[in-house]
């Protein structure tokens, strides 16, 4: 098997989500791309029923249950979120305190859903001050929901800011639309009536999207990425320099990025607490390369849509390699030895990143076989069909 492909890819499912909470505070704000994802259909959904008062569905989007939340807590009212079993196994606690020093009710009840009543928001102290130990997307639907404020408004995080870069994305984007964000992390000030200036904004392609493909056509085959976005604010869009490292042709030039197979790759050592995101697919391209390999620094994986570290290291042993599970990540003694002749079945347990990691062993020869493949849907709709399989697994 070998991928070819040339294109922009899917607009960014994380600026999207992002986008569509600023537009719920300014109609006017146009959006200039799009994307067929469940993730983006859930918010966008989940938004309308909040203006009409109805229900308020996020599925398994955390992203979207942790930015509606902190929405609807905005106007005065009653809310219910509810989502799928995954979604409230995930932890929440940060999210109801925050609520709770904005003078917000907040509980859990019946184990899926979460009722919000609400007069406002009412800071009760001086400052915000919560944990970002767990994800960054509590600060950013903070920021995100701070429009128009009557006063302002400080918060303060305490201990390591886990993926951080996507906090950092939250504050560009911010930024470029006009939006002022005071202080320097951990401690921040949204000054009172901010608005924004930009009533335009086009969102990237989904540098976790291009991610994947880059790593099939690293495999077999050739990607090339127009026009690729060189200052683009995603974490992600590291993943050329990453590949190079591997030893992966990756050649950017005139506004292209290309990525190719070669016969040789090598492992890596890698601290991916910023990248969460590539973590399973990056994890078998090192399995699927010579030599050891290191991924290290994201103990928060276990609290995505799976338990991503002990999912992959399970997928990886099934190839025959080597894995070592570590508190926060991946120790891997990889090959170049293709899968001819080896039967494996893999159930990413809903996860869209990790039914993405299984099928790269379609690339290394193994007779791969996937339950509910459509389970990448959430991210990447396209995906079966560009890597070229079928989709009935």
């Amino acid at each position: 098997m070998k991928l070819s492909f040339v294109g922009r890819g899917p607009s960014s499912k994380s600026l999207l989500n992002r986008a569509y909470i600023i537009q719920s505070y300014d109609p006017d704000f146009k959006i200039i791309g799009s994307s067929a994802c469940d993730d983006i259909r859930i918010i966008q959904k989940a938004l309308d029923d909040f203006k009409s008062g109805s229900p308020i569905f996020c599925g398994q989007s955390a992203t979207a249950f942790r930015f509606i939340a902190l929405r609807v807590s905005r106007r005065p009212g009653k809310y219910v979120l509810s989502g799928e079993r995954r979604l409230f196994e995930r932890p929440h606690q940060t999210l109801i305190k925050i609520l709770n020093q904005l003078g917000v009710s907040a509980h859990i009840q019946s184990d899926n859903q979460l009722v919000i009543t609400s007069e406002g928001w009412n800071p009760q102290g001086d400052a915000l001050t919560f944990s970002s130990d767990v994800s960054s997307q509590f600060a950013s639907s903070v920021l995100l929901n701070s429009f128009n404020l009557e006063r302002d408004l400080f918060f303060s995080l305490e201990g390591p800011i886990l993926s951080f870069s996507y906090l950092k994305m939250t504050l560009l984007f911010l930024k470029q639309l006009g939006f002022t964000v005071k202080g320097e992390l951990p401690e921040l000030c949204i000054s009172a009536r901010q608005k924004i200036s930009e009533k335009s904004y086009e969102i990237e392609p989904d540098m976790s999207c291009l991610f994947a493909l880059a790593c099939f056509s690293a495999l077999s085959g050739q990607a090339v990425f127009t026009p690729w976005v060189k200052e683009s604010v995603q974490p992600d869009a590291v993943f050329p320099s990453i590949l190079s490292k591997m030893g992966v042709s990756v050649i950017e030039n005139k506004g292209t990025l290309k990525v190719t197979s070669t016969q040789y790759r090598n492992g890596l050592v890698r601290n991916v607490e910023n990248n969460p995101d590539m973590f399973p697919l990056l994890a078998v391209l090192c399995a699927l390369s010579e030599g050891e390999s290191f991924l290290y620094g994201a103990p928060h994986l276990q609290f995505k849509e799976s338990d991503r570290l002990s999912l992959t290291a399970s997928l990886i042993q099934q190839t025959g390699r080597e894995v070592v599970q570590t508190q926060d990540g991946l120790r891997i003694k990889g090959s170049l030895e293709t899968g001819e002749g080896k039967t494996i079945v893999f159930d990413p347990q809903g996860d869209h990143r990790m039914a993405m990691a299984g099928a790269l062993l379609l690339y290394a020869g193994f007779d791969v076989k996937i339950k509910n493949p459509e389970c990448v849907n959430k991210s990447f709709p396209e995906f079966w069909k560009i890597i070229g399989v079928p989709f009935n697994l």
